[in-house]
């Protein structure tokens, strides 16, 4: 650590770089959340076309593949977790600028 540098100022610096990590996760993840949400529709038009098809033919239904939407459901949760890390990182940072902050 250079002399003269603050500790603060140097967490701060830290959990600064931190928390713009976590906003590029949270981006990427969000986009992860939007592709397998358009998959999730177009699943679900498939097997409603197949449905009715299979309807009209007078056979059994077809069902959907939980597993493929099981495994989107995942998506959601990773997001919820990043955004609370992300909330700590800013409350941290919060408290560390105030401290920093000649008091006026």
């Amino acid at each position: 650590m250079p002399p003269g540098t603050d500790v603060d100022e140097l967490a701060f610096v830290v959990l600064m770089d931190a928390t713009n990590d976590q906003d590029q996760d949270l981006q990427m993840i969000m986009n992860e959340v939007q592709v397998q949400t358009k998959q999730k529709r177009l699943l679900r038009d498939q097997i409603s076309t197949v449905n009715r098809d299979a309807t009209g033919m007078g056979t059994s239904a077809a069902t959907s593949p939980a597993s493929a939407i099981g495994m989107s459901e995942m998506a959601p949760q990773r997001l919820q977790m990043a955004t609370n890390q992300r909330s700590k990182f800013v409350e941290a940072l919060s408290s560390i600028l105030k401290k920093i902050e000649p008091m006026a």
